[in-house]
């Protein structure tokens, strides 16, 4: 019986939904932002709290970045019933409302360049993919630059749009979580590119707060 809430543990919690409790706690967050896939990065730093809901059934994710006004919650859980993770994302920058991705089990060594950055033990644990059509200038918690940038790029930038300007674009994003140890995390943001073709547009590390 659960000694927090004195319930019993669901009958519908799986060892997927557990895999999501690695990252039950207080994180500190670096982030690197690519507006072009050879910009050098814009960095920010913040904080993340992760916590358990339902007994366990999914997990609840809040961003706060010291660097900037950016303050983001996710939601994550596991569908039985279509057999992959769920996540939806709601920021403070955006203004689409809730941003939805579908996650798989991933794992697989890291690439080469994030193993050589992380060490060895960089593991691939879950790949997430959605494709949306944007009316915002925003990609989940960054915003770009221009609507030029948006349509040739597809990438986030640090500064905001000006007031009152629309975009239309399919934009498909993936995202990455690597586990290098139980204490530290790198998830990494890809989108189209000029040409179309994909490129990093952000990187986050999470380091556990001892």
């Amino acid at each position: 019986m659960s000694s927090q809430t004195g319930h019993n543990p669901p009958k519908n919690l799986t060892q997927m939904h557990l895999a999501l409790h690695d990252f039950v706690g207080e994180w500190e967050v670096s982030q690197k932002i690519w507006s072009t896939p050879d910009a050098n990065p814009i960095t920010n730093r913040g904080k993340t709290r992760c916590t358990k809901l339902l007994d366990g059934l999914a997990t609840l994710m809040i961003t706060e970045m010291d660097t900037s006004d950016f303050r983001g919650v996710a939601l994550i859980t596991y569908n039985l019933d279509h057999s992959r993770f769920e996540l939806a994302f709601l920021d403070t920058f955006s203004t689409e409302g809730i941003f939805l991705m579908e996650g798989q089990l991933n794992r697989a060594p890291s690439h080469a360049a994030l193993r050589a950055e992380f060490g060895a033990t960089a593991t691939q644990e879950r790949a997430w993919q959605t494709a949306a059509v944007s009316d915002s200038q925003c990609l989940p918690g960054d915003v770009i630059s221009n609507v030029s940038q948006f349509a040739a790029a597809a990438a986030p930038a640090a500064v905001a749009p000006a007031a009152g300007t629309a975009v239309a674009a399919q934009v498909s994003l993936r995202l990455v979580e690597n586990k290098v140890s139980d204490d530290r995390w790198v998830l990494e943001f890809y989108a189209p590119g000029p040409g179309g073709k994909e490129f990093l547009v952000q990187q986050n590390t999470f380091t556990r707060v001892r």
